[in-house]
C-alpha cells in the first residue's frame, strides 16, 4: 500500500538540497515550466510547487533566494516564503507573498540579466 511512500530526514534533505547547483538560467527556465505569479485578495504571490520527493529542490530554490541582495529604498527586503503540503496529493508548494521581492527579484534582476547576456551577445557573439 505504501509503496510511493517518501520519507526524507532532515540530514538527508539538507544533502540533496546542497547538490542542487542554482544559477539565474537554471531559475528562470524553471519558473518558466512550473511557476504561477497571480493575485489572491489583491495581494501579488509567486509560487513553484513540486512533489514531497522533490522537497530538496524548492529548498534550494529558498536558499539561492535569500542569499540574493534586495536593496530597496527602505533597506534590504528579504523574500517571506512560505511552504504547505496537499495532504491529498503530496505536493508541496513554495510560495512569496512580498510584492518587493517579487519586483526586485523577478522583475528587475532576471530582466537585467537577460538584457547584459543579449547586448554581450549582439556585441561580442559566443
Amino acid at each position: 500500500m505504501n509503496s510511493g511512500r517518501v520519507d526524507l530526514k532532515v540530514s538527508e534533505l539538507r544533502k540533496l538540497t546542497n547538490q542542487v547547483s542554482i544559477n539565474f538560467w537554471w531559475l528562470l527556465g524553471f519558473v518558466e515550466g512550473e511557476g504561477t505569479f497571480g493575485y489572491k485578495h489583491l495581494v501579488p504571490y509567486f509560487q513553484v510547487a513540486q512533489h514531497k520527493k522533490n522537497l530538496f529542490v524548492l529548498k534550494a530554490i529558498e536558499s539561492f533566494l535569500l542569499k540574493l541582495p534586495l536593496q530597496n529604498t527602505e533597506g534590504n527586503q528579504e523574500f517571506n516564503v512560505h511552504f504547505a503540503l496537499n495532504t491529498r496529493t503530496g505536493v508541496y508548494s513554495m510560495t512569496i507573498l512580498s510584492i518587493d521581492a517579487i519586483f526586485f527579484f523577478f522583475l528587475l534582476y532576471i530582466f537585467f540579466f537577460y538584457i547584459f547576456f543579449f547586448l554581450y551577445y549582439k556585441i561580442f557573439g559566443f
